[in-house]
């Protein structure tokens, strides 16, 4: 349930589940003092499992990991997870894309925090660190999360739902600026034969555009790095983040559970279900490169 549904939340769950209502309580080893006051030493003992992951699981109630996963060591829900909220009308705001039709194809609006502060439902203040991602809504291209299939729409289909989709983010007040073009995965430009349009240029006429994503030799690599590096500099604050709402349900039940390649451990496995994450390494990528452009220096492959 973590990442789609929150704590405490009650929530009636679709026919094919089971039509009953459903609720996400979280467990903690905190929240039993008795167990604490009859044993003070079952902290200890809990390290002594002896496998990271699990001491996480059982001391903080976070089984939304993977041993030797992709992120699982750097997924924190408590900082990177954040509750929906209105963004500043200064923040820069695009898209991602990764691009399916058989398999699930992943949208990702992204808000670039410039140093001005947000304000939570509960009326307390958020201030990532200038430069820090925050992810304020995701469509995921799939019937079901976990699934690993895509709905096959077409794609002027995708395009205006996408346009559908920002529209609704503007008329609810939750971003109050046009959302720029962002990277997408650049199969999109590829066109199947001479007598058809490319993805790209369909969606182009549909008013949704993109910009070509990095996929220079090594830049698998050096992208899950800097997500990763994001994800630390989250929890200590030393540098841009990376952060996500809390009703974008792909992200924060995906990433937290990604594979690392077996036969590359700094890869992902790519047969994995890794569409968000794709476009979440193609939004990161770009502010890297488009960091080092303005330095006039050559971008690490």
């Amino acid at each position: 349930f973590p990442g789609l549904l929150q704590p405490m939340e009650v929530r009636r769950m679709p026919d094919e589940d089971g039509g009953m209502l459903r609720q996400y309580i979280p467990a903690k080893m905190q929240d039993n003092p008795t167990l604490m006051l009859n044993d003070p030493s079952y902290r200890l003992k809990l390290k002594g499992l002896g496998r990271a992951d699990l001491v996480k699981a059982m001391e903080d109630g976070d089984w939304n990991i993977v041993a030797g996963g992709a992120l699982d060591d750097v997924w924190r829900e408590e900082v990177l997870v954040v509750p929906r909220f209105k963004v500043p009308a200064g923040w820069r705001l695009d898209r991602s894309l990764d691009w399916g039709s058989a398999k699930p194809f992943s949208v990702g609006w992204w808000a670039e925090a410039d140093g001005t502060e947000a304000t939570l439902p509960d009326g307390t203040k958020f201030c990532p660190v200038k430069g820090s991602l925050v992810r304020v809504g995701e469509w995921y291209g799939s019937p079901e999360v976990g699934s690993n299939v895509g709905l096959r729409l077409g794609s002027r289909e995708v395009a205006r739902g996408i346009k559908e989709r920002e529209e609704v983010l503007r008329g609810g007040g939750w971003i109050a600026r046009e959302v720029n073009p962002g990277p997408a995965d650049n199969a999109i430009w590829t066109k199947d034969d001479d007598s058809s349009d490319s993805t790209g240029k369909i969606m182009a006429s549909e008013g949704v555009h993109w910009t070509p994503s990095d996929k220079s030799p090594g830049s698998r690599k050096v992208g899950l790095q800097l997500v990763r590096d994001r994800m630390i500099q989250s929890a200590k604050k030393e540098g841009p983040g990376i952060y996500f709402m809390a009703h974008c349900g792909a992200a924060c039940s995906t990433l937290p559970v990604l594979p690392r390649d077996l036969k590359d451990p700094e890869d992902v496995d790519s047969s994995s279900e890794d569409h968000v994450y794709d476009e979440v390494r193609y939004r990161v990528l770009n502010d890297a490169k488009r960091y080092a452009t303005s330095l006039s220096v050559k971008y690490p492959t």
